[in-house]
């Protein structure tokens, strides 16, 4: 099943094929309450600091109806529809690091 195979990559970091540089999968997690306090604490500072980055990269959308910023939504969503799943990566760089090779 697509839900669990999703499952198995949390918290894996895995190489882009640049120096040093790699990726990983997280999850808001604070209603698992199996999860160590210490990596629930790492992961939400985690998503944190990449929702924060993401709020500086992407100028806000504000809806009329319910007044929110639907950058928020478009970040926090992902569809999965039988064993496919949809989403929208984003990419951001600090702006300090733009335009500067890896």
């Amino acid at each position: 099943m697509l839900h669990d195979d999703i499952q198995k990559l949390l918290g894996i970091s895995f190489p882009t094929g640049v120096d040093g540089l790699t990726w990983k999968l997280l999850k808001s997690n604070n209603s698992d309450f199996n999860m160590h306090d210490a990596l629930r604490a790492d992961t939400n500072v985690k998503l944190s600091q990449a929702l924060d980055l993401l709020r500086a990269c992407f100028m806000p959308i504000i809806i009329e109806h319910g007044k929110r910023n639907i950058i928020i939504d478009i970040i926090n969503s992902s569809t999965i529809h039988g064993q496919k799943l949809a989403e929208m990566p984003l990419v951001v760089t600090i702006f300090k690091y733009r335009g500067h090779d890896a």
